[in-house]
């Protein structure tokens, strides 16, 4: 099932909110995931750290 169909089904069954609040922690994760890979990515190929200025 995808994310949506999950918050959908937690939409519509408001008394277990764990449906929700498990797929909102998914998307979450991903996208700090996400964000601290490209973080790393960018900082291991920055050429201003190699370069030196005299």
């Amino acid at each position: 099932p995808s994310w949506g169909e999950l918050l959908q089904q937690g939409k519509s069954n408001l008394d277990s909110p764990w449906i929700v609040a498990s797929v909102v922690t998914s998307i979450v994760l991903v996208l700090v995931m996400v964000t601290f890979i490209g973080e790393a990515i960018r900082a291991a190929f920055d050429p201003k750290k190699f370069t030196r200025y005299v």
